[in-house]
């Protein structure tokens, strides 16, 4: 038994290639949008080479204040500062402003303290 089977569907499409005019003002609005969206590329990639140049300098500019901010801070003396000595001598005026006092409330501090 020989199995041959025919391809009986016909094809729907025509085996001569059709070698129709196309529309010559589709081709042009075509051609023209590719145009504007390459025109739109390179835009955007410039501005984004320059968002990214402006970026780098401000980092640039913010780390060479910094670098100038240690410097300067590194070549100041070191001492000891005028408030840590203040606070101190406000504590021992206090405490000796608190052991001596003639009355019990804190009212007439005016004699120990003149500020």
């Amino acid at each position: 038994m020989e199995d041959t089977t025919e391809d009986t569907t016909q094809q729907a499409t025509s085996k001569i290639p059709v070698t129709g005019a196309k529309n010559p003002k589709r081709v042009a609005a075509g051609k023209a949008i590719a145009e504007k969206r390459r025109q739109a590329r390179e835009e955007q990639k410039k501005k984004l080479a320059e968002a990214d140049s402006i970026m780098a300098n401000e980092r640039l500019r913010k780390a060479q204040e910094e670098a100038r901010k240690a410097e300067v801070e590194a070549q100041l003396p070191v001492e000891v500062g005028l408030s840590r000595s203040c606070s101190a001598t406000f504590e021992q005026l206090f405490g000796f402003g608190a052991t001596f006092s003639p009355s019990s409330n804190f009212s007439d501090f005016e004699h120990f303290f003149p500020f």
